[in-house]
């Protein structure tokens, strides 16, 4: 009879939950979808940080749909960053009134900060001494009219080395923690210090710097 009992309670338990769950606001995002969307499934909006955004507008109007909490729920696929998703502590919503993002069933959605490099072609020209056709060429990718300053470069999953002034692929040690390429010597706005110290791995920018004694000069 007492197990009878606690069966009928977690039932009830868990139909309260879903009841819940079911009652919550909802907001669609879809790579198919538009920001000037209502952000219904039928008609998603396309990024989460307008969902965020339509999320804090429902709280400050204090809309009655929000009772029981928002659900942001993101579509499969993927979603390209130009501007960090930025999550304030009040974006929490309450404990009666949560605000959760989070995947729809079954997808794998993908927030990505990178840029995607199209129109490759084979090159017309000998490169390096390489054979004409061997290498690919593509126009580096733009923003807001310049090119983009970018630190990695990316292909099918592995990281690639990008085009650079300097023969090899080798590197040399001229400080403690500290890498450049060879030869050493100047170096310009363009190339980069790799850093390498206990648990961090990091590339930075070498602007105009001069490599001495093994000592780094501005």
């Amino acid at each position: 009879m007492r197990l009878n009992t606690l069966t009928k309670v977690l039932i009830t338990f868990l139909i309260t939950i879903c009841t819940f769950s079911l009652n919550a606001a909802e907001i669609w995002v879809s790579p198919q979808g538009k920001d000037t969307n209502s952000g219904t499934k039928a008609s998603p909006l396309a990024t989460v940080q307008m969902a965020v955004r339509k999320a804090r507008e429902l709280r400050r109007l204090k809309d009655a749909s929000i009772k029981d909490g928002i659900r942001i729920i993101v579509m499969n696929g993927t979603y390209s960053l130009n501007e960090p998703l930025f999550i304030r502590p009040e974006d929490s919503g309450t404990a009666d009134s949560p605000t959760t993002i989070e995947a729809d069933v079954n997808a794998k959605p993908i927030l990505s900060g990178g840029i995607e490099i199209k129109n490759w072609k084979k090159s017309t020209i000998a490169i390096n001494g390489l054979k004409t056709g061997t290498v690919w060429e593509a126009n580096a990718p733009q923003q807001a009219g310049e090119i983009l300053n970018y630190r990695q470069l990316w292909v099918n999953g592995k990281k690639a080395v990008r085009a650079k002034n300097t023969a090899g692929d080798k590197w040399t040690e001229f400080c403690p923690g500290m890498q450049q390429p060879k030869p050493a010597g100047f170096l310009s706005k363009t190339n980069q210090l790799s850093l390498n110290r206990e648990w961090k791995c990091t590339s930075c920018n070498g602007g105009q710097l001069r490599i001495s004694e093994s000592k780094i000069l501005k």
